[in-house]
């Protein structure tokens, strides 16, 4: 009986303690200017994108992507800067960069993918995804 007691009073005190380091990581995080784990991968995945968009990456990626624009010859919703989601049946491929980078890339605003430069696109980015916080 006592020690049910004593492991009830143990536990409600390990979840407020994790509770409050999560209050602690978000104030940082936000204090800080800090992105999320998740969020930096989508950040690099959506900084590739840019790059290809303007021609950073080597040749060899050229043909590695598709435009939407590419596809239909008519204007679509995503015709004008998105690319074509190709499709796929697992989870596994899901994750591939040939899938992730047209889904992060096509979610971004038209004003942040048209930014002029890498560097004010990084800087828009990184406070597009703060904001989001």
């Amino acid at each position: 009986m006592l020690s049910s007691v004593v492991f009830g009073v143990a536990l409600r005190l390990l979840v407020i303690n994790i509770s409050h380091w999560f209050l602690f990581l978000r104030v940082t995080q936000k204090k800080y200017s800090l992105l999320k784990i998740m969020d930096i991968c989508q950040f690099q995945i959506a900084f590739l994108m840019f790059n290809f968009t303007i021609s950073k990456l080597p040749s060899m990626f050229n043909s590695y992507l598709t435009h939407t624009s590419s596809i239909h010859h008519y204007s679509t919703r995503s015709s004008i800067s998105g690319f074509a989601m190709p499709s796929v049946r697992t989870k596994i491929r899901q994750r591939s960069i040939k899938y992730k980078g047209p889904f992060v890339w096509n979610k971004l605003s038209t004003e942040i993918k048209n930014l002029p430069s890498v560097s004010t696109f990084k800087t828009k980015l990184k406070q597009y995804t703060l904001d989001s916080y």
